[in-house]
């Protein structure tokens, strides 16, 4: 073992996702050690486990980097997720002592964090590819100046920012960024949040790269909008997630053609809308690499467009949530697994391949394959 090139171990220690394997690796001898390093701190969580001391918490995860000789993760953090209330200065210092490296950032429940901070994002970790950022109080000043300073920014996820502009992604255009995905949380939702105006999807055309969009909480305009774009303005679109879009515009007049537009869709969520069957037998007959399917709340779908979506052969189906959609466990017996383990409104891979298993002869409750042909 102690003849192994370093390149081969790292070849093989960076296909180790899980932490415990990776410190388990940390152990075998100095070789080892050396390489696991980098892939044991790429990844940091702060505050996520904090309970009511995380102030505590987050005190010891300052003190550790500044300690002397420097701790090694500060060279070799990538992704950093952070649950804590940081502070502009807290948050300024931890910049400061974590590389450019730095790819990934998560930041949660940020309400105490101010665009003092916030700007200066991209001067310490020019790098990243990914943000995502809850409850923050961050302006349109914050956005400008990640757009300069991020220039391989591919992700941008943002939830429950108040005080953003309806032109949230316009310094974005401007910079030349190519976003691949987009999703966008209103704060409480509502028609007086900002990303209710339809400027937003004017700005989020200009992104022919996305795979990704996610709405949630839009107005009905902001919807209609997105579902009446140009069929080429997203070629390469693979998730859709509109949530609680509302009964006004998600019906299938809308829905319809643009799930048909857009046959490379793997993730689709609609929830709360008005479609009927006509709209999932449209997932069913037009994705044929769809995954993972959410239409929950929407009350005027029945179990017999789900079970024909199951049942349809070739696609390969991970899950199907239709939660409040007045579908019991009646219409899916199959859902239950054991007595203590019965939800009819959620199918996982376990269940859907026992659906598809069945007999052939047994008692048809719809359409067959042949006829969604």
């Amino acid at each position: 073992m102690d003849h192994v090139p370093a390149e081969i171990i790292s070849s093989i220690i960076e296909h180790i996702d899980e932490q415990n394997d990776l410190l388990s690796c940390s152990l075998v001898n100095q070789c080892f050690y050396k390489a696991t390093i980098p892939f044991l701190w790429r990844f940091i969580v702060e505050g996520e486990h904090a309970m009511w001391d995380e102030d505590q918490e987050k005190v010891k995860f300052l003190d550790c980097l500044m300690q002397q000789p420097p701790h090694p993760m500060a060279n070799y953090v990538q992704e950093i997720e952070l649950f804590s209330q940081w502070t502009d200065t807290e948050f300024v210092q931890l910049m400061s002592l974590i590389g450019p490296q730095v790819e990934s950032v998560y930041i949660s429940s940020s309400e105490a964090m101010s665009d003092t901070s916030f700007q200066q994002l991209g001067c310490f970790w020019p790098n990243v590819t990914a943000l995502y950022a809850r409850r923050h109080s961050a302006t349109q000043a914050s956005m400008i100046a990640l757009a300069r300073q991020c220039p391989r920014l591919r992700i941008l996820q943002l939830g429950y920012c108040p005080a953003l502009s309806p032109r949230t992604l316009a310094p974005f255009v401007e910079a030349g960024c190519q976003l691949e995905e987009v999703a966008l949380e209103a704060a409480g939702g509502g028609s007086h949040h900002v990303w209710n105006e339809q400027i937003i999807v004017h700005d989020l055309i200009q992104f022919p790269l996305l795979t990704s969009i996610w709405f949630d909480g839009s107005s009905p305009q902001v919807t209609e909008a997105i579902l009446t774009t140009n069929e080429h303005a997203w070629p390469q679109l693979t998730t859709l997630r509109l949530e609680n879009i509302g009964q006004q515009v998600g019906d299938d007049r809308r829905l319809i053609p643009f799930i048909q537009a857009h046959p490379r869709l793997t993730d689709i969520t609609l929830t709360n809308t008005n479609m009927t069957d006509a709209t999932v037998d449209a997932i069913t007959t037009s994705l044929p690499d769809v995954r993972r399917v959410i239409l929950c709340q929407n009350t005027h779908i029945s179990a017999n467009s789900i079970r024909r979506l199951v049942r349809r052969r070739g696609l390969n189906l991970s899950m199907v949530d239709f939660k409040g959609c007045n579908i019991t466990l009646a219409h899916f017996p199959e859902a239950c697994d054991n007595a203590n383990n019965c939800d009819a409104t959620y199918l996982h891979r376990g269940t859907i391949d026992k659906i598809t298993a069945q007999n052939d002869s047994q008692e048809d409750i719809g359409l067959n394959d042949d006829d969604l042909s």
